[in-house]
């Protein structure tokens, strides 16, 4: 096995046909505004024939901004199986974490900015009021951040597709997730 940084043009990447991960448009969105703040900061993984083992995310996100070209590592010589098995072991391995909601008010409130790629600007707004006299209010809004947000109004919602059962797939092929109750589509 050989492991090589390089730049790549966007347009020679492929996505792995079998990627399990599936990314909503919200999330693609999101990815996009974090480049456009901070630029490519991790590379996407590409095997010998520029499949994409990890970075499918990055790499829409990438293609939608315009980008003509992006930071890789290139593996080669890596069997099929372990191709596949790095898949998987990079999704599973992401979603495994938890986010720690005390700490991430701490920073938001520390650094006073509502503007942070991933996390919705009315929930930042609400998290930075500090000398709120009603504590009900405060209880009741801090009920809001510590769950998943996902707009109602997200374009990858279908009419009346919140009523589905987790886990069912909806009319556009796509699923929704049986922990947040978020609908996502496959690219």
């Amino acid at each position: 096995m050989e492991i090589k940084k390089a730049k790549a043009s966007i347009t020679t990447l492929k996505p792995h046909p079998e990627n399990p991960r599936l990314h909503s448009e919200i999330q693609i969105k999101e990815i996009g505004r974090s480049i456009n703040m901070f630029k490519q900061y991790r590379p996407i993984i590409v095997d010998e024939d520029n499949i994409i083992l990890a970075g499918h995310g990055l790499w829409l996100a990438l293609k939608d901004s315009g980008a003509k070209s992006c930071d890789i590592i290139r593996y080669t010589g890596l069997s099929d199986k372990n191709k596949k098995k790095l898949l998987l072991a990079d999704n599973k391995i992401q979603s495994m974490g938890h986010d720690n909601q005390e700490t991430i008010k701490n920073l938001v409130l520390s650094i006073v900015d509502n503007n942070i790629p991933g996390y919705d600007e009315d929930i930042l707004k609400l998290l930075s009021i500090q000398d709120q006299e009603d504590e009900e209010f405060v209880k009741e809004n801090n009920k809001i951040f510590e769950s998943t947000y996902v707009p109602e109004d997200a374009d990858f919602f279908e009419e009346g597709s919140s009523k589905e059962e987790p886990g069912e797939e909806f009319s556009t092929g796509g699923i929704t997730c049986p922990f947040c109750g978020g609908k996502f589509k496959p690219e």
